[in-house]
């Protein structure tokens, strides 16, 4: 079937030019948040000539050298082909999300795919490379991608709403999150989990036969749209076609998965191989590589090597590095990166001779460019912004998807080398950010106790007045202290929404005992605080940032708030059960208790030995997870506790719940929020202005002794 797409030049407005904020400008409010538009992807076409990107959920396909748009698609993922002008992409099609191709030359849009239930991959691979799900043929006749392959999947489901009288789970039975159905008023955990019902029924199905849950390699004829199916691995993710159109790499899944490590590793590979696909006979051959997890598969153009973002241990706690595979020796090989940081995101020059290496820095990712003949990287200048994605649009010319401390969504073209100039701005997806009055943002550094180096963002208030010390609230979440813009709808993060109220607003990098690890200054420096060895370092790390803001003059030490969300809440019940820093603490669906985390809702990774944290298992190191249980120290706790808890967050209710009853056992100054029918994050609109606000009661009351007013001074004179 072939579809006439819409074809339009002012649904999207692409040369919008910011304004400096002027006398007229506001103050930023809830709303404004909720405003914001994001680039996704970007991806320029071979020949430079068409760009096209994600955009206010659609697909804008830009002509490079006018800037004028050519066409606007509903879809996401635009992948181009490497001949023919053809762009594929995912779209809502005749029976769910199917595969399209729109045509360059005739302006046409194919719909290739008819799969029943529409193309379904699992999520399983998103620590993969979800643009690699789809790759091209040299000759752009054929495409090949990963599904599930699930059908009459809803007959493994019990009947919608009728609880039976019993549920019994034997030795046998996968042990899931079907465990859990109908515990907290949902028919499954996925519903809870906040998945869209057709996912959340899928998943339901996986827990009662696992085998469902692997994707199958498909490979289809754009032209005839005839398809052929291939499943001998338990899942494939990341695909790329050899340059001589001979086999298909493709990142496969070899874990043995039941249905409690489809649960337990919803978003995650557990040990990666590749598979090398003979396209013509289907046959396979598998590598094993020297790492649990391959990410971004790219065949050099030679086709005898593969590239790859790898983790030797476990994705997200330890630093993707970059790997060589040499397809006729079989060696691979460790790719020398231009710093310890971790490599964010690899792939092949243009040219074909040549690397490109995003870098996790300290404040701002950096890109990086080295010849295969192992000449030394060279920084690409990327002028200190916040890349969120980017694309090659030719040699030495980039498109930008750049952010900073007051703007989001800046589409820059940028030249390097001999041919550099000033960037130049092709689109501002938020010009309305120019009329608000945002707060200074500042990057500092300072020495802790132990005499490490540790960063951080400061956000100031509007007004911000020298001769002023202002209260100050901590945003707790752990990671790299990224310099973009704090402007995010919800009432589970800080930023510029609390600067406006008068206070200064504090992101420290400090290193905690668990989470999800980025290495902005290095595998030694992070790892000194990883399990309970982290607990005093993390608390040094943010006390002392503290105190370095004090002897500035900027905070008062004694006017101090936390506000942790999930990971950010574990290492706000650090801080408040290890330190008097705090005064008035916001937990919102976070975790204080190491030891039940390892036994609910699933306790398969902790008590099978692979817990990241105490590098073992809850049975032969249970004083480790003792001690990362911060609720076994709520006597301890001086300051003020508002807990935040959305009802169907399963894996935290019981941790919040439990904290609440200790606190209040305990006699301390403590509210739990329920919010019935919420999940991790806060969705609905009235919910999260209904959560703003309470947190905003919260701090005013507890750290200024009363209301505060938008623009006031607030300030306590030094």
């Amino acid at each position: 079937m072939r579809l006439h797409a819409c074809f339009s030049l002012t649904s999207i407005l692409l040369v919008v030019l910011s304004a400096p904020a002027t006398a007229d400008s506001r103050g930023v409010e809830l709303k404004d948040a909720y405003a914001i538009r994001s680039i996704g992807t970007i991806a320029a076409e071979p020949n430079g000539k068409l760009y096209a990107m994600e955009l206010a959920g659609k697909i804008v396909i830009v002509d490079a050298a006018s800037n004028a748009t050519v066409e606007t698609l509903d879809g996401q993922g635009p992948v181009w082909a490497p001949s023919r002008r053809r762009l594929a992409y995912i779209a809502q099609g005749e029976e769910g999300r199917q595969l399209h191709v729109w045509d360059a030359d005739s302006g046409e849009v194919t719909e290739v795919t008819h799969l029943e239930g529409g193309i379904s991959p699992s999520p399983a691979g998103n620590n993969i490379d979800d643009q690699s799900r789809m790759a091209w043929s040299p000759d752009a006749a054929q495409i090949a991608f990963t599904t599930r392959i699930m059908g009459e999947y809803r007959a493994l489901l019990p009947p919608a709403g009728q609880a039976p009288m019993s549920r019994v789970f034997g030795p046998q039975a996968p042990a899931s999150h079907a465990v859990l159905e109908g515990l907290f008023g949902d028919d499954s955990y996925w519903a809870a989990y906040g998945l869209p019902a057709d996912e959340a029924a899928r998943m339901s199905a996986i827990d009662r036969s696992p085998e469902l849950g692997g994707n199958h390699l498909v490979i289809v004829d754009v032209d005839s749209g005839r398809s052929r199916t291939m499943k001998h691995q338990q899942s494939y993710y990341a695909l790329a076609w050899s340059p001589d159109g001979r086999r298909i790499a493709a990142i496969v899944d070899v874990t043995r998965r039941d249905g409690s490590q489809w649960m337990r590793a919803y978003q995650y590979v557990g040990q990666a191989a590749v598979a090398l696909v003979d396209v013509s006979s289907g046959k396979e051959e598998l590598v094993v590589p020297p790492a649990r997890i391959l990410m971004q598969p790219r065949w050099a153009r030679s086709g005898a090597f593969l590239y790859f973002r790898a983790y030797i241990h476990r994705s997200n706690f330890d630093r993707a590095r970059a790997l060589r595979y040499s397809v006729a020796s079989g060696e691979w090989t460790a790719i020398a990166l231009p710093g310890e940081q971790a490599v964010t995101d690899l792939r092949l020059a243009r040219d074909g001779r040549s690397l490109l290496a995003m870098m996790e820095e300290r404040f701002a990712p950096t890109l990086w460019k080295a010849d295969l003949d192992g000449t030394p990287w060279r920084q690409v200048d990327t002028h200190g912004w916040v890349i969120d994605s980017y694309a090659e649009l030719g040699k030495d010319t980039y498109l930008l998807n750049a952010e900073g401390p007051h703007f989001k969504g800046r589409l820059y073209r940028s030249s390097t080398g001999s041919s550099a100039r000033a960037p130049e701005l092709l689109l501002d997806a938020n010009p309305q950010l120019a009329d608000l009055r945002l707060g200074e943002q500042r990057r500092v550094t300072w020495k802790n106790k132990a005499g490490d180096d540790v960063d951080g963002i400061v956000i100031l208030p509007p007004n911000y007045d020298a001769a002023c010390r202002y209260p100050l609230i901590i945003e707790s979440y752990p990671g790299t202290p990224t310099d973009n813009l704090k402007l995010r709808a919800g009432a589970q993060i800080a930023g510029q929404l609390q600067a406006a109220r008068g206070y200064v607003v504090f992101r420290p990098g400090m290193r905690v005992p668990r989470t999800n690890y980025w290495f902005p200054r290095g595998e030694e420096y992070t790892n000194k605080a990883r399990g309970s060895a982290g607990i005093p370092i993390l608390v040094d790390d943010i006390t002392s940032g503290v105190k370095f803001l004090a002897d500035g003059g900027l905070v008062d030490p004694e006017h101090v708030g936390v506000l942790g969300h999930s990971n950010g809440a574990w290492a706000a019940n650090f801080l408040m059960t290890e330190s008097s820093l705090p005064k008035a603490t916001v937990i919102s669906n976070g975790i204080n208790s190491s030891l039940m985390l390892s036994f609910f809702p699933v306790g398969a990774i902790q008590t099978a030995g692979d817990d990241l944290y105490t590098y073992g298992n809850v049975f032969d190191n249970t004083n480790s997870l003792i001690e990362l249980s911060p609720i076994l120290k709520m006597r301890n706790v001086t300051s003020s506790v508002l807990i935040l808890m959305g009802d169907k967050d399963w894996p935290h209710v019981p941790q919040l719940i439990s904290q609440y009853q200790t606190l209040r056992a305990a006699e301390k100054d403590v509210e739990l929020v329920r919010y019935a029918n919420e999940g991790h994050f806060f969705a609905d609109p009235l919910v999260v202005e209904d959560a703003f606000n309470r947190v905003n009661r919260f701090f005013d009351e507890k750290l200024k002794g009363g209301p505060s007013v938008q623009g006031a001074a607030d300030c306590r004179a030094r």
